[in-house]
């Protein structure tokens, strides 16, 4: 007999966890890069911002608190593939943004909770999209869209904390091209057990 376990439940080859970051990229401009009269142009020195402007959101993970907040905490076990995924309020079509880096605050000898970061991409043939035609977004059409994620797994249990770093674009006059506006970073709490 086979017994499946609860939805969300970690095997030996891991589960996929989705992380969903949205940034108020008006807030920042306004309250985190213009109070201080810094646009940082330098990525290895990303400018630390409050938490107000952060949104993130988990899906497939457990003991999930803070959702939608800045400081979201989870749980997740060795194993588990996490897949941050970056967007501004206007979902990258005016400011846009990227991750670029999501590093731990203080290192450990023994090895971190989460292994490097790295960049995947999928590109979905079809992918559905709404008729620009149709009032109600009912009607719908296929496209061909590449997703980006930003992905780990984890590699122990422990609590660490992690410096999500990345890069502000704002539309430039032409209306068409995105500019480097800024490096900005904040650090939330990961808990994986």
């Amino acid at each position: 007999m086979t017994t499946k376990g609860n939805p969300g439940e970690s095997d030996s080859t891991g589960k996929i966890i989705d992380i969903l970051v949205v940034i108020d990229t008006d807030y920042i401009k306004k309250n985190c890069a213009s109070i201080h009269g810094i646009n940082d142009q330098d990525k290895s020195k990303p400018y630390a911002i409050d938490h107000h402007s952060e949104y993130v959101v988990a899906a497939g993970a457990n003991n999930i608190t803070n959702q939608g907040k800045a400081d979201i905490t989870f749980s997740a076990k060795p194993n588990d593939r996490i897949s941050f995924r970056g967007v501004s309020a206007y979902n990258n079509s005016d400011d846009a943004i990227i991750i670029y880096g999501i590093i731990p605050m203080n290192s450990d000898p023994k090895g971190n909770v989460l292994n490097p970061f790295h960049y995947d991409m999928v590109t979905r043939a079809y992918a559905v999209v709404p008729v620009i035609e149709s009032s109600n977004g009912f009607n719908t059409t296929t496209t061909s869209i590449t997703f980006y994620s930003y992905n780990s797994t984890v590699q122990k249990q422990g609590t660490e904390s992690y410096i999500i770093q990345f890069a502000l674009y704002t539309l430039a006059g032409d209306g068409e091209t995105q500019q480097l506006y800024g490096y900005y970073q904040w650090d939330p709490t990961i808990y994986v057990s």
